[in-house]
């Protein structure tokens, strides 16, 4: 009976542990309820019911694991995403792609940046083939 409460008492952390209190605590009725109709059982019986909070239990905790690491593989935050994939660009010899970006869609053109700095070269030709100033003295 000892083994029943102490599974018990592990599910009910489990749950406080994962869970906002106004979820938990129906799910918490819920199995002390449960345990509460099963507590004068036979032996087979209280068995049954142990290795159901057992399994139970472990999903519960399998499920935390699970969340954990679809986080840290899958993370939600997209500049984490970005600096996930140049990383695994670089990783490869490869260079992420330049993003499009809306509030200034000719930033990363090669076109346009191509022409400005052609010209910027005619500007640079243009002023090297005027005359210095004169000094007026």
């Amino acid at each position: 009976m000892s083994q029943v409460t102490s599974t018990l008492r592990s599910t009910l952390r489990e749950i406080n542990r994962q869970n906002a209190p106004q979820h938990a605590a129906p799910l918490r009725r819920y199995l002390v309820d449960l345990y509460r109709n099963n507590a004068t059982v036979d032996g087979d019986k209280l068995r049954e019911v142990r290795v159901d909070a057992l399994d139970y239990l472990a999903m519960l905790r399998n499920h935390n694991e699970y969340k954990r690491l679809f986080e840290l593989y899958y993370p939600s935050d997209s500049t984490e995403n970005k600096k996930i994939v140049q990383s695994a660009a670089k990783r490869v010899g490869l260079q992420a792609p330049i993003e499009y970006d809306p509030e200034n869609p000719t930033a990363n053109d090669p076109n346009v940046y191509n022409a400005a700095r052609r010209s910027h070269k005619a500007d640079q030709d243009s002023a090297a083939t005027l005359e210095p100033l004169r000094d007026p003295k």
